[in-house]
């Protein structure tokens, strides 16, 4: 945590300064658009204004293209949004080279511990652009989602309005509750996608199995009819599978379009050959590989309707528990501990009847985060040669590597604390040579 705490110091000073350096261009219009609460809306309008002229579109689109043309003034106000997406996409794109991407490249070389304490320390010494930055953006995800964001509108100009549905993404970028489902994927994707792995290898098996000992029902040259005693068929079913690699496709089709019931790949259910499972033979030595071919079916819909699906559920929902309880404890945190010494609150507040502050008034003025943000800054901004000798001493360990960058800071460790135990411990000692005198 404190490793982290560090990282994101340095950073955030680094991003300070370089908001400083834009703060000049203040009085300009790029400086205006700079800004952050115009730049923040200015990456959001591309959502608000491509659902406009989807709206549109769906309105008065008509049967093809030709009826599209002919609808002069929805065309000519789709085409007005579309050039402001254009101008709104490129201005995004262009901010964002100019605000984030000495940043990213900071961030990256930072992660990478490619940057001595010279460097890192000293924020005043800006990035500039080089190749490093270049390919630090690169990498970046914004940077191919804005580039997206721009062919997008310039094909949805030039081309078919329909490629503006490309910047409704946006919302799972820039909206609270997209990042939420964005969040949730990521924590519950990987597990999802594995239980998903393994309901698609369960229904290739199947529709293996299927071809090879349920061929008869699956031949589409081979006309057959049911002979029940009680209900009688003269009617042949449809066939559905002419070869294994179709057969295989529609028993995923089915088997995940259908709920997990590919019963139509053997019959057709208007025909009521399948999947009415209410046809049940008078003994069970007739009809065997109709019985067979159900219970075949019925273990699937077992497995992938009952199981499988239900895990997958399960594990969606497990996702956002997971995402919530990480919320919870975070905050839960840092209200029962202190964020620099990790110590509980309870162990300050018993102390409350000897006389010493509380566990409020120690993270207010003992242990608090803005002050090692200020210190780190004295630091930054302070020439080698005039450093106090604690001073040299922090710098030092800085240009550590993780885990030794630490070693300065007081974990586990609170001079309130220390200083009753040892008054107690004085206290004690006192009072058992009394005892002995």
């Amino acid at each position: 945590k404190m490793e982290g705490m560090i990282d994101k110091i340095v950073l955030l000073l680094f991003s300070l300064k370089h908001s400083n350096d834009l703060a000049l261009l203040r009085y300009s219009v790029l400086g205006l658009l700079l800004e952050d609460r115009v730049y923040s809306r200015l990456l959001s309008m591309p959502f608000y204004i491509s659902f406009c002229i989807l709206i549109i579109v769906t309105m008065c689109y008509g049967k093809d293209w030709e009826d599209w043309n002919e609808n002069t003034w929805p065309l000519n106000i789709s085409r007005v949004l579309g050039w402001l997406q254009v101008m709104v996409c490129a201005m995004s794109f262009s901010l964002f080279l100019i605000k984030e991407a000495t940043i990213i490249s900071f961030e990256q070389r930072q992660r990478a511990q490619i940057e001595d304490l010279e460097r890192l320390l000293k924020v005043h010494e800006s990035i500039r652009w080089s190749s490093q930055t270049a390919n630090a953006v690169l990498r970046n995800y914004r940077f191919w989602f804005l580039v997206s964001f721009v062919l997008a509108a310039f094909a949805g100009v030039l081309g078919s309005p329909f490629f503006n549905t490309v910047h409704l993404l946006d919302f799972l970028v820039h909206s609270p509750a997209g990042q939420e489902v964005m969040q949730s994927f990521k924590v519950g994707g990987p597990p999802l996608m594995r239980t998903g792995l393994v309901g698609m290898l369960i229904m290739f098996i199947y529709s293996i199995i299927g071809w090879v000992c349920f061929a008869e029902y699956l031949d589409p040259d081979i006309e057959f009819y049911m002979d029940f005693t009680d209900r009688p068929y003269d009617a042949s079913r449809d066939k559905f599978c002419h070869t294994l690699y179709q057969c295989v496709g529609m028993h995923l089709a089915q088997g995940l379009g259908q709920a997990g019931d590919f019963g139509r790949v053997y019959g057709d259910p208007v025909n009521e050959w399948f999947p009415s499972m209410n046809h049940v033979p008078n003994y069970y030595y007739q009809e065997w590989l109709y019985q067979a071919r159900s219970i075949f079916v019925l273990s699937f819909i077992i497995i992938w309707g009952f199981l499988l699906s239900n895990i997958m559920t399960g594990q969606i929902v497990e996702a956002f528990t997971q995402i919530r309880q990480r919320t919870v404890e975070s905050v839960r945190d840092l209200e029962e501990r202190c964020f620099i010494c990790s110590k509980d609150r309870y162990a300050f507040e018993q102390r409350k009847g000897t006389g010493e502050f509380g566990f409020q008034h120690h993270t207010d003025h003992e242990h608090n985060p803005i002050h090692y943000l200020y210190y780190l800054d004295r630091l930054m901004h302070t020439d080698e040669t005039d450093y106090t000798g604690i001073e040299s001493h922090v710098a030092k360990l800085l240009r550590e590597k993780r885990g030794k960058r630490t070693d300065w800071l007081p974990i586990n460790r609170a001079l309130q604390l220390e200083r009753l135990e040892q008054e107690m411990e004085d206290h004690s000692e006192i009072e058992n040579q009394r005892q002995d005198q």
